[in-house]
């Protein structure tokens, strides 16, 4: 272990970056040493001024109150995740400027503070050299009091998102250099082990080669930011995951979900460590917002799913809730029926006022006029004498699960050739106005389907079926699984139905998008354009028994994904990736 020694001094050598600049934040010099006693530090995250501020190079005074927070905590020193300043500006001046704010407002720190990269602070090469010139390393460790501490870059110029080459190189030899350290902590901006869809997570860059370094080598806890609010992740393999980004940026989501201004305070003990959030109303437990308790939520903000919507469209929405918390407050529903056929019946606003643990029922109702399509936005929030959010949920999506589902399961098979060649001056008027052969022409899926089949896709790769889970909201994210422009994926599902009937499709994708039921083409969209659920709505029949939907969704560049909602107000519908087997008939006696 190293003995004496400025910690960002350390940081900056042991990274090989040093440059001989001032780091601009180090308030005064930690002192590494032998004693291995007990000690505490704080994590915090995403500090930056406000986006839609007056000023952008102004910290704000949440982050003010987070430093007294800090400095009266007892802490030894802070480490701050990253979202420094607001950043995002080309002229160097710009940046220069906002980072003298920010020394400005860390001046007050009276405990040294720790910086580790965010996307505001390194956006670019111009922010890259900004960071460099006036911290150091964008990534570096150091050690304290027997323990070890790891900032990584997530905001890597060229390689974005991950940790990897020289940076992941670099890691695994700085782990076999702590072995034997008491505790090892992480910290890096991004929650890069929660990045892609959700049950594609744990095949991510991070699951597949970070992570299994780390627990290797007996990682304590990996501290993350970006996300502006608190929530604890599962522990996997030993190792804790805990974002933390309540510093002084806006919140992203209500208070009982962890949109809360926060630091943490973690403790070393012996050979133990623990957390806990500190704000300025006091102390909460560690386990005030993980991603289990998130779920059980959802269970407490329950409405009954509509069974079927009566023929004049009347909807009626039973909904329950429960008071979690132990103060009183209200439940609250907002209509936004602006382009819709829905109009809400009954009164508005508060719809019921809860005390402490209590528990109420209550109906949304509305009438329909003209069919489902295009849905309304309907809000509904718990929130407490202050007007504070406490809870937000989506009655409607719940209650319109079984008659108004959006399609979870898919196959897909890509990425096919677009037809469109890289580098082209007018790639997008191409794409739009020109004959594309991805697009225009059939590929084989949509001649015939065969889930066992494997094909010639772009760059001549072979590729086959593979299936997909939507995500919370219904889209599927096809640029994080193919990671190309300029080409095409093919999608099937199927859908069954006791009876032959007309329902409706409500389609979304980024960019293009065809649909085939039973091979027929029944919509097309040709456009560039990013993914929203319900952008296109149109009428189709369905053959009783199962049919065939395939949907070809073509990417320009940047994002690409798709959503489908079927509506029949029966609810009598069901959904498979495969066609099930109609049941044996039964014997005659």
């Amino acid at each position: 272990m190293r003995k004496v020694a400025a910690l960002i001094l350390v940081a900056m050598l042991v990274a090989g970056c040093m440059d001989g600049t001032r780091p601009a934040v180090l308030v005064k010099p930690l002192v590494d040493s032998d004693d291995a006693g007990d000690f505490t530090f704080v994590v915090m995250g995403d500090n930056r001024p406000w986006t839609g501020g007056k000023d952008f190079g102004i910290q704000n005074i949440y982050f003010a109150e987070n430093i007294r927070l800090a400095n009266a905590s007892g802490g030894e020193f802070a480490v701050n995740v990253g979202d420094l300043i607001h950043g995002y500006a080309k002229d160097a001046a710009v940046l220069n400027r906002m980072w003298d704010d920010f020394d400005r407002a860390a001046g007050y720190f009276q405990i040294p503070l720790i910086p580790v990269v965010g996307n505001h602070d390194v956006p670019d090469r111009v922010g890259e050299a900004v960071w460099r010139k006036r911290i150091g390393p964008t990534y570096f460790s150091w050690d304290y009091k027997g323990c070890h501490f790891i900032g990584l870059n997530s905001e890597v110029v060229g390689g974005l998102d991950k940790i990897s080459g020289f940076q992941l190189a670099w890691l695994k030899e700085d782990l076999k250099r702590a072995a034997g350290a008491r505790r090892i902590f992480v910290f890096v901006h991004k929650p890069l082990w929660r990045w892609g869809p959700k049950e594609r997570v744990l095949e991510n860059q991070w699951h597949k080669y970070v992570h299994p370094v780390l627990a290797a080598a007996g990682v304590d806890t990996v501290f993350g930011g970006h996300d502006h609010e608190y929530l604890r992740y599962p522990t996997r393999d030993g190792v804790n995951y805990v974002v933390t980004g309540g510093a002084g940026a806006e919140l992203r989501c209500a208070e009982l979900e962890g949109g809360i201004f926060h630091i943490l305070l973690v403790t070393v003990k012996g050979s133990d460590s623990s957390w806990e959030i500190l704000t300025p109303k006091g102390r909460l437990p560690a386990d005030y917002a993980t991603t289990d308790l998130r779920e059980r939520q959802e269970l407490d903000l329950g409405v009954e799913p509509l069974a079927s919507i009566p023929k004049d469209g009347f909807v009626d929405m039973r909904a329950r809730f429960k008071n979690p918390v132990d103060r009183p407050a209200f439940v609250t529903a907002t209509w936004d029926t602006k382009g819709t056929s829905w109009q809400p019946l009954g009164r508005q606003g508060t719809l019921a006022c809860l005390e402490p643990g209590g528990e109420a029922s209550f109906a949304i109702q509305a009438q329909v006029t003209r069919g489902l399509l295009p849905l309304p936005t309907l809000k509904a929030e718990l929130v407490d004498e202050t007007r504070k959010k406490l809870l937000t949920w989506n009655p409607l999506k719940q209650a319109l699960a079984k008659v108004a589902p959006m399609v979870r399961d898919w196959n897909v098979a890509g990425p096919f050739d677009l037809g469109l060649p890289l580098g082209v001056g007018d790639a997008k008027e191409r794409y739009l106005f020109g004959w594309l052969s991805g697009w225009d022409g059939m590929l084989p899926p949509e001649k015939r389907v065969d889930l066992a089949a494997v094909y010639r896709g772009k760059g001549g790769k072979q590729i086959a079926w593979e299936t997909m889970e939507a995500d919370t909201s219904g889209v599927i994210d096809l640029g994080w699984v193919y990671k190309t422009d300029y080409a095409v994926a093919c999608a099937v599902t199927y859908v069954y139905s006791p009876k032959s009937c007309v329902c409706r499709f409500a389609a979304g994708s980024n960019d293009s998008l065809l649909v085939r039921v039973n091979g027929e083409a029944v919509w097309s969209k040709h456009a560039v354009r990013g993914v929203k659920v319900d952008q296109d709505t149109f009428p189709v029949w369905l053959n009783e028994g199962w049919n065939e939907v395939l949907l070809k969704i073509a990417n320009f560049n940047g994002g690409w994904g798709f959503c489908l909602r079927v509506v029949e107000p029966s609810g009598s519908l069901r959904f498979a990736l495969e066609p099930e087997a109609a049941p044996a008939a039964a014997e005659k006696p």
